[in-house]
């Protein structure tokens, strides 16, 4: 789970980058600061960024879910808090 929030923050240090180069061409492109940086570009780094965010949120839940479902300590999930829905069948280790 590290792994991928390392990779995570990678990435967006990666695409803040980018996004900064598409400013400074944008300014260089209109010759001013202001006609540079509008509200449309700034709005669509927020939308970039943000949705960047949004997917790693649901990315980081899933893998908390499989990996909580895959654990040797599912069968007591499940025995304690009811927990349905497993992606793999338990076996039942009490019948020969």
């Amino acid at each position: 789970m590290f792994t991928a929030a390392r990779m995570d923050i990678v990435e967006r240090v990666h695409l803040s980058v980018e996004l900064l180069f598409v400013a400074a061409q944008r300014v260089t492109a209109s010759g001013s600061f202001t006609m540079g940086l509008d509200a449309k570009l700034l709005k669509d780094t927020a939308m970039v960024l943000g949705s960047e965010v949004f997917v790693d949120v649901f990315k980081h839940a899933f893998i908390s879910k499989v990996r909580i479902s895959q654990s040797p300590h599912s069968t007591s999930l499940i025995a304690l808090y009811g927990v349905q829905g497993l992606p793999f069948p338990i076996p039942d280790i009490h019948t020969a």
